[in-house]
């Protein structure tokens, strides 16, 4: 079970990363055998997938929030903070229970490489997941307003709207 939430829960599905993360949480390596065996997944060209896309989130939905943190952290701690910065802060954000300024931060700081990229939808998301995870007001407001202009150039004038109709108040 802890293999396959692992697999479930890894963005890229990079054979490497899913089973430093399981070691981590004690899943032996050859669970994922058995799981290739079942039928459940595949393994091709170092990539571990799924046989059907809803079995993913079947796994991932079926598990409580409290492994489903531990699990995002496992696979946060596994990644170079430098080479994976965002992925990293994706995976903090997943793993958070409430407010964390220090992972708030690091969205953030993923927001703006993803705005400076043209990649303005995920600026947008991660500004806004930044915004959860803020306690300050101010500071909140100030991240859902750099949500609503990422939503904006994104060509997603509603979304924009909604994002500083939830920072104004603030």
């Amino acid at each position: 079970q802890t293999m396959l939430l692992v697999a479930a829960a890894h963005d890229s599905g990079e054979l490497d990363g899913v089973l430093r993360a399981a070691r981590t949480l004690g899943a032996d390596p050859a669970a994922l055998d058995d799981a290739e065996t079942a039928g459940l997944l595949q393994v091709a060209a170092a990539v571990v997938s799924f046989v059907h896309p809803l079995m993913r989130s079947a796994i991932y939905l079926g598990a409580s929030s409290r492994r489903r943190r531990e699990v995002e952290r496992a696979l946060a701690d596994s990644l170079d903070p430098d080479i994976d910065a965002d992925r990293k802060a994706w995976h903090l954000a997943n793993a958070a229970s409430g407010p964390d300024a220090e992972v708030a931060a690091a969205l953030q700081a993923a927001a703006e490489r993803a705005g400076a990229r043209g990649g303005h939808a995920t600026a947008a998301t991660a500004f806004e997941r930044s915004a959860a995870l803020t306690a300050t007001a101010e500071l909140r407001s100030n991240r859902l307003a750099d949500a609503a202009g990422a939503a904006w150039q994104a060509g997603k004038p509603e979304r924009a709207r909604a994002l500083l109709d939830q920072a104004l108040p603030l």
